[in-house]
């Protein structure tokens, strides 16, 4: 697997971890996750 790299903006960052208790930085470690869940969100 390529590494990806990721860039946030640092207002959108803390916007989120205040929504949802969770950086960015932190975030980005899901999709390395080999017990990871992708699935389709038919509401949205």
């Amino acid at each position: 697997m390529a590494k990806t790299r990721f860039d946030w903006d640092p207002d959108k960052d803390a916007e989120n971890q205040g929504k949802h208790g969770v950086s960015f930085f932190r975030a980005q470690y899901a999709f390395a996750d080999p017990q990871r869940v992708i699935a389709k969100d038919e509401t949205h």
